[in-house]
């Protein structure tokens, strides 16, 4: 028989179970089955062992002394073999079934009692009958975690299955501590330790690095979410320029606007109202050129008059200004609205002027038409000179009958009734206001 030198490292594999001792080495008490390479006397060499297969033993040898003391075995024939330690080569314990397989390391350890039991059987005749159920169950073992499944407690698993399993159990504890953090992207998750652990699981088993991906998405998608919030506040904010609202959209459409509603109907009432406001300025652009156009300066005493192709031009304009307001466009998409409702105001108010002028109502004719002249530059030169002359003349009218009126008063205050009758009529034929021709008829009873 070949030399048993290669007996002479102690090896234990305490996680299948087993136990190969190379003396001396004390053992406790074991209930452990297996066999005993004993060789015939303590000086005998190693390829003269033989086996001794036993059900149980106890170890009576001496820690302090190799060699001395000895192990009591009870086999199948005898309650009590005792063998001096001196003549034991080695123990081999027959190992229970695997109860945990998880990793490359054991899966290693279980390899190397395997070729060690392999070896045994080769050497020491007899020993591949008793080794033989062992090395069934652990080559049974060692198949099924090569094909891709692993053990936990007896208990064997596709390891994809398995670490998806614990994969799912570290998220739903990962999960609430980035939905309750304060602030997303105050959130350190690179560093959180439940995501750490699901990095260590990926690496395990490659097949759950999407489940990674997928938490690192959910927090990229609530930093987003934050981002879009704040942008969207600053875009809602009155006295925003427009080129400063553009360049926030520009990056609000960056940040996947679709996964969020209120960014998604802000952007899409944003481009509507841009578009708006485009046609709008190009309509009221070509309004105030006709109403420019049409508005001639009046000579004196004549008021400025709008055609009616030009004023059913200006009320279509002043609709679409309107329907544009209506939709509630953001604050920093502007129109020149303030021409629209120039013109507006125009083409409604110049008519009644019109009528007060020749009706020489120039006080009520003023009333109306001053707050015309003072938005008349939003509209043009044109309008401005046209209105202007129309204002002097109302004023200068004003001004006269004011005149006359108080020159009136003092003829009167002087008993000179005939000039003051006078002056008073050439008042009233300037304004021919109530008040008097009261005076005038109460001077003419005097």
């Amino acid at each position: 028989m070949s030399s048993l030198r290669w007996f002479s490292w102690p090896i234990r594999l305490l996680a299948y179970g087993v136990v190969f001792v190379a003396l001396p080495l004390a053992l406790a008490e074991s209930g452990k089955s297996g066999f005993a390479l004993v060789k015939p006397q303590a000086w005998s060499p190693e390829d003269q062992v033989t086996i001794m297969e036993f059900l149980s033993f106890q170890d009576r040898s001496v820690k302090t002394s190799p060699g001395a003391g000895y192990f009591d075995f009870r086999t199948a024939k005898s309650p009590s073999v005792q063998v001096p330690a001196a003549r034991l080569v080695k123990l081999v314990i027959f190992p229970d079934v695997p109860v945990t397989l998880m990793s490359k390391a054991q899966r290693a350890d279980l390899q190397k009692v395997i070729e060690d039991f392999e070896s045994i059987s080769g050497r020491i005749a007899g020993a591949r009958k008793m080794l033989e159920p062992s090395l069934l169950i652990l080559k049974a073992d060692a198949a099924k975690y090569d094909a891709g499944n692993l053990k936990e407690d007896g208990v064997w698993t596709p390891r994809s299955t398995y670490y998806k399993n614990k994969a799912a159990a570290v998220i739903e504890l990962l999960r609430p501590e980035l939905q309750s953090a304060k602030s997303a992207r105050g959130f350190d998750l690179e560093s959180d330790q439940y995501f750490l652990g699901l990095q260590d699981l990926a690496v395990e088993e490659p097949t759950i690095q999407p489940m990674v991906e997928s938490m690192r998405a959910l927090h990229e998608a609530a930093k987003r979410k934050e981002a879009r919030a704040d942008l969207i506040v600053k875009l809602k904010a009155r006295g925003l320029e427009f080129a400063d609202a553009e360049a926030l959209v520009v990056q609000l459409k960056t940040m996947k606007p679709e996964e969020d509603p209120a960014a998604a109907v802000f952007l899409k009432s944003w481009d509507s109202s841009v578009a708006a406001a485009s046609g709008v300025r190009v309509q009221i652009a070509a309004t105030t050129a006709a109403f420019e156009g049409g508005m001639a300066t009046p000579t004196d005493g004549e008021v400025a008059v709008v055609s009616e192709a030009v004023a059913e031009q200006v009320r279509a304009t002043a609709a679409a200004v309107e329907l544009f307001r209506a939709g509630n466009p953001p604050a920093s998409v502007k129109i020149p609205s303030a021409v629209s409702d120039a013109m507006a105001a125009c083409v409604t108010r110049l008519p009644s002027v019109r009528t007060q002028v020749k009706a020489r109502q120039f006080l009520e004719a003023k009333t109306i038409l001053d707050p015309l002249v003072e938005s008349a530059p939003q509209i043009g030169p044109n309008t401005v000179a046209a209105l202007g002359v129309l204002q002097r003349t109302v004023t200068t009218q004003i001004e006269r009958f004011r005149t006359l009126r108080d020159e009136a008063k003092m003829l009167a205050d002087s008993d000179k009734i005939e000039a003051a009758i006078k002056k008073y009529e050439e008042a009233f034929a300037t304004i021919p206001e109530k008040e008097i021709a009261v005076q005038i008829e109460a001077l003419k009873k005097q």
